[in-house]
């Protein structure tokens, strides 16, 4: 009876330290294919994601929540590797929770081959860098 009662106790514990409470998280889509989906922590690695050469009709969107819920004033900024604003899509609080961009839009923005999309809020002013983007090798056809 004893040994069930721990082992009871081991499990829940277990149970209990594999789930990520609070903290903020993002889900980064180019169209349908999920390029990114992680909980915010210092030691969490940037995701990459290379755009088409050609094909600038797809679409990135972003979801952000922060600690279960969506910001309000949000925003989206392309910056380059020397941390200049490249441009800056602004979401107002009637817009969906997901915030989409075009791919051209993102394209004729980019200055540089390293550059970096930003998540802002009127609750998360310092700016929290998402995911590393770069253009994709062109094909010769």
């Amino acid at each position: 009876m004893k040994t069930v009662k721990i082992l009871t106790g081991l499990g829940l514990c277990a149970l209990l330290l594999s789930f990520t409470l609070g903290g903020d998280r993002y889900v980064i889509k180019l169209d349908t294919k999920e390029v990114a989906d992680q909980f915010v922590t210092r030691n969490a690695s940037l995701p990459t994601v290379a755009l088409p050469a050609r094909d600038r009709t797809k679409t990135l969107s972003v979801y952000y929540s922060e600690c279960g819920r969506v910001g309000t004033d949000r925003s989206l900024t392309l910056k380059n590797s020397d941390q200049q604003v490249l441009k800056v899509w602004r979401f107002g609080d009637d817009a969906l929770e997901t915030m989409e961009i075009s791919t051209g839009e993102l394209v004729a923005a980019m200055r540089s081959q390293s550059n970096y999309l930003y998540y802002n809020s009127r609750e998360h002013r310092g700016g929290q860098k998402l995911i590393s983007i770069t253009r994709a090798a062109s094909t010769a056809k």
